[in-house]
């Protein structure tokens, strides 16, 4: 969310800096009253190597920042009501205009991203084979961790004792192996939830530690509070058994000997009080150590989980596992699921063709095209309202006056 204000701010303060250039009165925002100064700022946009998406952002986000001014507008600013719907209406005229342009490029990223769809096996693979490493990687952690605290090993040894990998990046055994458990606890993790990064990096020791326990004491529950659609679908949850919650514990249980430990609030922590902003590299470095094709990302990950939902399920319990990946099914169809693969757009032909070549029995019709059924439709029911209207005057009876 942090990064998502910085954004927004970004693009506003590149917005102003354009409009502003050459004015000498700056202060009452009067240089924002010229249309012809706001069309060539965004054919500006136009040349930036920026996508289509992009561009739309930017008119967006100072939309709803002008829009803010005009509604709360500040002492300073001269801008006139009037002068404020004007230059609204010319920004949400040129958004409307990047609409079509916008649409054909989420097309062209979804099909790349077709080409990027992780096989359902090699999710359940990754899924698999992290979980068997994992308790190696805490059973050495807390090794080094001890053996580090009295003395015993040095950095040399260690380093020739655990043959730790030199791209690992890091300053020190232990935060090596701490770096790689991250990365194979991720891997586990978003292999099975599909969730975004943001649920990781915000996750929190205390979320973890008053996580929820089931009546039989075999699963728990993790709430994770802050990520980016928390406002509408509430905390992203982790469901994990008691063996996979021990994890976590096993790993707090040594977080004090590891750099930043002692003073960390987010459960994948760094020598900083900050979250640890490289989980997609540690996800990737685990990957590829599992030898797994690609090289996935998050986005990756989660697109393919969303596809596979789509293509499994149905109904309500496609509704319920979207929900429970914090997305509707409206969004997983635009952005996420992918496209049908040959094999099963062919299945699709296979039961319009079951369709089609149904026995005659079951939908039995007079042949007749359906021009001529509402012709012989209507002459029926003119012909009955003219029997009608006769039967009507036989039975009419004459005036008493005409009686002899």
């Amino acid at each position: 969310m942090k990064n998502n204000a910085a954004t927004k701010v970004g693009h506003i303060r590149a917005f102003l800096r354009f409009m502003s250039a050459g004015s000498k009165q700056v202060d009452d925002m009067t240089f924002l009253e010229n249309p012809a100064r706001i069309r060539e700022w965004v054919v500006d946009l136009g040349r930036a190597p920026i996508v289509e998406s992009t561009r739309s952002q930017y008119l967006k986000h100072v939309i709803q920042f002008l829009q803010y001014v005009h509604e709360a507008p500040p002492t300073c600013c001269r801008l006139t009501p009037r002068a404020m719907v004007v230059i609204l209406r010319e920004l949400r005229c040129l958004s409307r205009g990047l609409r079509r342009k916008v649409a054909a490029h989420e097309r062209c990223v979804k099909r790349s991203k077709e080409a990027r769809l992780i096989r359902r096996c090699d999710l359940w693979r990754c899924h698999q084979q992290a979980g068997s490493v994992i308790p190696k990687l805490l059973g050495e952690l807390v090794t080094v961790a001890a053996l580090m605290a009295m003395g015993i090993l040095s950095r040399l040894t260690c380093d020739l004792v655990w043959f730790v990998r030199a791209d690992e990046l890091s300053s020190s055994p232990n935060t090596r192996h701490q770096w790689r458990l991250y990365g194979y606890l991720i891997a586990y993790l978003v292999s099975i939830t599909g969730h975004r990064p943001g649920v990781f990096q915000n996750l929190l020791i205390q979320e973890v530690v008053s996580a929820r326990r089931s009546s039989d004491g075999l699963s728990f529950v993790i709430n994770a509070e802050t990520h980016k659609t928390n406002q509408t679908y509430g905390a992203a949850q982790l469901a994990v058994t008691s063996e996979e919650y021990e994890w976590f514990n096993r790993f707090l249980e040594v977080r004090s000997s590891l750099p930043g430990g002692n003073a960390a609030r987010y459960f994948f922590f760094t020598s900083r009080p900050a979250s640890c902003k490289n989980l997609n590299q540690y996800f990737q470095i685990a990957w590829a150590e599992m030898k797994l094709p690609g090289c996935p990302t998050f986005t990756d990950v989660r697109s393919s989980i969303a596809t596979h939902i789509k293509h499994a399920h149905t109904g309500d319990l496609r509704a319920k596992l979207s929900d429970f990946m914090a997305h509707d099914t409206g969004t997983s169809d635009r952005y996420y699921a992918m496209n049908l693969t040959a094999s099963q757009a062919m299945s699709y032909r296979h039961w319009f063709e079951q369709a089609l070549c149904a026995s005659p029995g079951d939908n039995q019709t007079d042949g007749r095209p359906p021009s001529e059924k509402k012709v012989a439709k209507r002459s029926s029911q003119a012909s009955r309202l003219s029997s009608n209207s006769k039967r009507r005057k036989l039975l009419q009876f004459p005036p008493l006056n005409k009686i002899e």
